[in-house]
């Protein structure tokens, strides 16, 4: 209140700095209800339509150049399309996905053995249903996950 020089009359020329406060809904509030909301025992499950990123690209095995390689791929087609978070940590694949899910990302895309075979896997954070699909449908497959969800 003293920089907005918001005051009042205690007495004759007498001045004070009045006590305000914000009740407002601000983004903090809402990211809190979401949440509060949104949540299973793993952790938060963001909507898509808030969610800070729609896809996380897990690399199993960082010491598969085959591997890397795709994921790196597939991160550089995601990131122009503004849905990207890679994990390439050196932790166990276990470790990936507990901190995937604790985060929330609405869709979950594995890189792992079947890179091979041109198979990666996608999992949706609201289910436990995992889907083996090509790597060259997962960018059409995700999208259309989020234009059905963001609805």
């Amino acid at each position: 209140s003293e920089c907005l020089n918001t005051n009042f009359n205690v007495k004759e020329y007498i001045y004070k700095p009045a006590v305000t406060g914000c009740y407002g809904i601000g983004i903090c509030r809402c990211m809190s209800a979401v949440v509060e909301q949104k949540n299973d025992e793993k952790g938060i499950i963001w909507p898509m339509s808030i969610a800070p990123y729609k896809v996380a690209i897990i690399i199993v095995n960082m010491e598969n150049e085959t591997q890397v390689e795709a994921g790196n791929h597939l991160y550089q087609t995601f990131k122009n399309s503004n849905i990207d978070l890679l994990d390439d940590r050196k932790e166990r694949a276990g470790v990936k996905f507990n901190d995937m899910d604790l985060i929330g990302i609405p869709i979950r895309i594995t890189i792992g053995n079947k890179i091979d075979e041109h198979i990666v896997e996608l999992k949706k954070r609201d289910s436990d249903e995992i889907k083996e699909i090509s790597i060259f449908d997962v960018l059409y497959t995700v999208q259309d996950i989020i234009d059905e969800e963001s609805i």
